[in-house]
């Protein structure tokens, strides 16, 4: 099934039409990426790194979260990066990616948006059965680095890893029973780790779930 993750119309289109063949969801993986080579919006109005990572993801989750809540132990598994170390997060560039000094500040605010997001959805989820965990792949060799320079594309490519091992982590989280202890934390090579103190910043993470909320409607 196709979906648009910049698209709000699609993501209901696409939940609405998964939910009629899977009413209940074990596993939900957010795994969307996107870097862009210098900031630009998307068709809503959003810049497109955070509008794609954090929007879409959020979105989405609203439409399949009672499904995850119905399975037996459903899992959420989110996509993070140590790139949110270079992240802020400013709410008036969510809609003027022109006020990033830069692409790779756009890219690390959304994903210190996607560890606040896991914390903060946890927390909601918190007297059901479901687990909200975030992870950090590493360097993977995929797609996400093609609108970079091939200078660099060159550069990066004696230390990317694999899909295989970039994904470990996540399928960890979303398949193991000692995972299970675990929620609302992150993770790199399947251990917790520590992260910037905005991203354990639960205030935080609560206004940004009202800030998303609001750009729902």
């Amino acid at each position: 099934m196709a979906l648009d993750l910049g698209d709000f119309t699609d993501i209901d289109r696409f939940a609405e039409q998964l939910l009629q063949r899977m009413p209940t969801i074990d596993v939900l993986i957010l795994n969307a990426g996107l870097y862009t080579h210098g900031t630009r919006s998307l068709p809503n109005g959003l810049e497109a790194m955070i509008g794609i990572m954090h929007f879409g993801h959020f979105r989405l989750v609203q439409k399949l979260r009672d499904a995850v809540i119905a399975a037996p132990a459903g899992r959420i598994v989110v996509t993070a990066s140590l790139a949110h170390r270079l992240g802020r997060l400013r709410f008036e560039t969510f809609d003027a990616p022109r006020k990033h000094w830069a692409a790779v500040f756009a890219y690390g605010q959304a994903k210190l948006a996607n560890i606040l997001f896991t914390r903060e959805l946890a927390r909601r989820l918190a007297d059901t059965s479901v687990t909200v965990n975030c992870f950090h792949p590493g360097p993977v060799a995929t797609g996400l680095w093609s609108e970079l320079p091939v200078i660099i594309q060159r550069a990066l490519g004696s230390v990317l890893i694999g899909p295989a091992e970039g994904a470990d982590t996540g399928i960890w989280l979303a398949t193991a029973e000692e995972a299970r202890r675990f929620n609302g934390e992150y993770f790199v090579k399947r251990q917790p780790a520590r992260t910037t103190a905005a991203a354990r910043d639960m205030d935080l993470a609560a206004a940004l779930w009202r800030e998303s909320e609001a750009r729902m409607t």
